[in-house]
């Protein structure tokens, strides 16, 4: 994908701008946004294998180390954190030097959180490759990292200067990453009605055909850069509205170790909020469509032996709790979701039944 399309994320004295190109492109993209010195790379050792060498081609008037960590959520931890810190103190990188994350939500949240904190806050720039972190991660400045099977409970907001999307990348995905990513668009899909029908006819989304999946991740995108810039600290409720599925997603990940991936543990979210959504609202439409939508792209709907009492421990962790109660985002109908519905742990534990 060569075509450039860009927009503005409006956030005051921390506004950057979304950029969707190719990797050949990014080096000139950062520059146009006041970057220089040198780009501290953090990524996985397939990545730059698939890919490394356009990001190189990209980034060649930057001065560049590469700091490679191991894939999965393992590396979103306190030693990840210490290997990215150990990175930079070796290549000796400085305040105003950049943090390129390129890879997907692990990688982001680990470097964005990096950067937070490296010199008392430095640069980071967004170079998404998966599906997940294109359409949702990459976006917004939330970082982070696990701790004790708890889902991003330590992290902080750091806008990055850039966000970088080629999404050519997407045709590497092994077919459970590219499904792992589509439980986030489905989400998009249940939060608003063009993203749903766009889902519909998935035959040309599941061939990642160029043009459509382009479009797909650019409506996704834009709509969370909507949200973002009514939300940005997830303070007024309309942030939260995507944390759709992710309460018991989360926990439901804690619990099982991280074995399942982030978006086979948010479709089966998805599902318990479609349940609970039909107990606590009387939604306007069954749970089927969204479950059928599920399975039509591969998601996991059920799960079998699972430590239920785990699952609603972890959830008490979740930081839309307050005073000590669960609160949800529940579903009225297709693009029209609400926040906060308290929803009692009886209620929880029927639907985990």
């Amino acid at each position: 994908m060569n075509k450039l399309m860009s927009r503005e994320i409006k956030l005051g004295d921390r506004s950057h701008r979304i950029v969707f190109g190719s990797l050949q492109d990014l080096g000139s993209e950062m520059s146009k946004a006041g970057l220089r010195g040198k780009a501290l790379i953090l990524t996985h050792h397939r990545i730059m294998r698939l890919h490394g060498k356009a990001l190189l081609e990209g980034l060649k008037k930057f001065k560049t180390v590469i700091c490679e960590i191991p894939e999965g959520e393992k590396s979103k931890s306190e030693t990840g954190l210490a290997q990215v810190y150990e990175s930079c103190n070796r290549n000796r990188i400085e305040r105003d030097d950049t943090i390129v994350c390129f890879g997907g939500g692990v990688v982001g949240d680990l470097g964005g959180y990096a950067a937070s904190n490296w010199s008392r806050g430095m640069n980071v720039v967004q170079v998404p490759t998966t599906l997940i972190a294109q359409v949702d991660s990459s976006i917004g400045g939330k970082t982070g990292i696990d701790w004790h099977g708890i889902k991003n409970k330590i992290g902080t907001f750091k806008q990055p200067r850039l966000i970088f999307t080629d999404t050519s990348v997407l045709s590497t995905l092994s077919d459970r990453q590219f499904r792992n990513g589509m439980a986030e668009v489905v989400k998009y899909g249940i939060l608003d009605m063009k993203i749903w029908l766009m889902l519909i006819h998935k035959g040309d989304i599941l061939a990642r055909n160029a043009e459509k999946l382009n479009e797909l991740v650019w409506s996704c995108a834009n709509l969370k850069c909507d949200v973002v810039e009514k939300d940005e600290f997830d303070v007024h409720g309309h942030r939260a509205k995507l944390n759709l599925g992710h309460t018991i997603g989360h926990a439901i990940e804690g619990a099982l170790d991280f074995k399942l991936l982030h978006g086979e543990a948010v479709s089966l979210g998805l599902i318990a909020a479609a349940k609970l959504s039909m107990k606590e609202m009387t939604i306007q439409e069954s749970d089927t469509p969204i479950h059928r939508m599920l399975e039509s792209y591969g998601l996991p709907t059920k799960l079998k032996n699972m430590d239920k009492n785990r699952i609603i421990e972890l959830m008490f962790s979740d930081k839309k709790v307050k005073e000590g109660k669960l609160r949800f985002v529940l579903i009225k109908k297709i693009g029209n979701v609400t926040f906060p519905n308290e929803v009692s742990v009886e209620e929880v534990k029927k639907v985990l039944d």
